[in-house]
Order: C-alpha cells, then structure tokens, then sequence
C-alpha cells in the first residue's frame, strides 16, 4: 500500500488479542476481538516498527495506547530509544477503572513505572453514565503522577458489549456538562500546583478554535487524512470504526482510497447547537 501524502495520521492494530475484559468491549464476543486489541503484547513488532521509522529518518511521531497493566523496564526502555510516546487508558479513579475495566492494580503499577521512569505520559478516558461523575477524582489522581501531561475524553461507542449489558451507557447531555465542569475546574486547581501541566485535549481544541476564528474538524479522520490498519489488512478511515463492515476501505493491497473520506460527511450538529456559546467554534465531536 502506497499512503497519499494527505494520510497525517495512521494507527497500526498490531494485534487483536488483549489482557482485559472491559464490561463494555466494542467487539462483544470474548475471545473474538475484532478492534482494538492491548499493542503491548507485541514488544518485538513495536520494535521492529520504531526502528524502521527512526531508520528512515521518516517526520513522524510514534505513540502507543496501551492499557497499561503490560508495561516493564524493557519496554520503558524501547520507549525512550526511540522516542516513543506513552498514552494509557484508565476509565476513572481506581475504583471506578476496577468497575468497568478490571486490573486497576496492574494500571496503577504502569503509570508509576512510566512516572518513575521520568517518561511523560497522555491518558484517554473512555466516558460512560456510570463515571461522567467522577472525572474530577480522576483528575486528582492522575495529579499525583509528575510525569502526567495530558487527558482526554472519549464518549462511549454503542457497539459490542456497550450495547448488551446494563454496566455501561453513555452519559446525559446534564450529566456530561456538569462532570466536564468539575473536570475542568479540578485540572485548574492542580496545574496551579504543578510544574508541569494535565492538558485536557478538548479544551486545547477549543482555545484552538477560538483562537483562530473558525471551526475546527474533530480529527484528521473527518478530513479523510486519517487510516486504521487492521492485522488482516483491511483499511479503515478512523479506529473507531475499525471491524464495521460499512466502513472499509479495501485493503493494504488493494486500498479504496475514494473511501477514506467518508466520515466527512457525517456530523452531530442539531438545533440544540445555536444557542451553544461555543456554537461556531465547537469541533462538532
């Protein structure tokens, strides 16, 4: 596969097995992972990957989201060789994580490895009915780990588990807003007494709207510069939709390349949305 030099932004499933058992798992039949799988449990082909990027001196930044219960020296150590960027998905505070995710103590152990290993680390936080609320006890949390320097949020897809099961729904429009708020107002309190700063990706993402005056698309994916590569090959044009059918685009060998752009037309824009006072500036997430 030849990538267009439109392609910003690619993400490589490297495998689709994982260590968890999340209660809202998009691929809703265990053993039978068909999007997202743990990329820690392949050392030897982020290896392999890095080292060719870095090789080729190719201008691109490498990142690896991981849950964060594999993580050891070796890999630490492969991290900063080739200057790899850590992101780790804890869904709330310890107890809340345990809830929805299972393994809270192995998480834990991960980010204090990376802290500890003074390497900077992002995390993505799935949101959900069930922890809208206690976003703010994961802000405080994460404010004990120096080496944290960002956050982001990511509402829960209705998809796999998500839609078969009671033990997580996705948040009230009240309930986000009101949980987004205390969110913010905690990152505030703890980045005036850090040196180094939690930046919440939302809220980047409007200042950089406001800043410059117009709206913004969400993610490269929106503006079809965007590619998720599933191991057997198959194209799609955002993670998100990696396993839907109604989303490929060909294959490695024989890409679709009209189709990477389909989510371009797609938007959650409603009549809600002109009284919004970020109404014109909002990404439209």
């Amino acid at each position: 596969m030849t990538l267009t030099p439109f392609h910003r932004y690619i993400v490589l499933l490297l495998t689709t097995a994982c260590n968890l058992d999340c209660v809202y798992c998009y691929s809703g039949q265990k053993g039978n992972v068909q999007s997202m799988g743990e990329p820690a449990l392949e050392p030897e082909l982020i290896e392999w990957i890095a080292s060719f990027i870095r090789k080729k001196n190719l201008p691109a930044t490498i990142g690896i989201q991981t849950n964060g219960t594999i993580p050891d020296a070796s890999l630490i150590r492969m991290f900063k060789r080739y200057d790899i960027q850590a992101g780790v998905s804890p869904d709330g505070p310890p107890d809340f994580h345990e809830k929805l995710r299972r393994q809270s103590g192995p998480t834990i152990k991960g980010l204090k490895l990376l802290s500890d290993h003074d390497l900077p680390f992002r995390v993505t936080c799935a949101v959900t009915g069930q922890n809208v609320s206690v976003m703010d006890q994961l802000a405080l949390f994460l404010g004990s780990f120096p080496t944290a320097s960002g956050l982001a949020l990511d509402l829960l897809v209705c998809k796999g588990y998500a839609l078969k099961n009671d033990c997580a729904s996705p948040p009230s429009p009240e309930e986000l807003k009101n949980g987004f708020k205390k969110l913010v107002q905690t990152l505030g309190w703890i980045n005036a007494n850090r040196s180094h700063l939690i930046k919440l990706r939302e809220l980047e993402s409007l200042k950089q709207a406001v800043q410059k005056g117009n709206h913004l698309h969400f993610c490269h994916a929106s503006k079809g510069e965007a590619a998720a590569i599933h191991p057997d090959g198959t194209i799609y044009p955002c993670a998100q939709t990696v396993g839907d059918p109604c989303f490929a685009c060909g294959t490695v060998d024989a890409p679709n390349k009209e189709s990477f752009n389909v989510l371009g037309k797609y938007s959650l824009r409603s009549e809600q949305c002109n009284d919004c006072p970020v109404s014109g500036f909002c990404p439209g997430d």
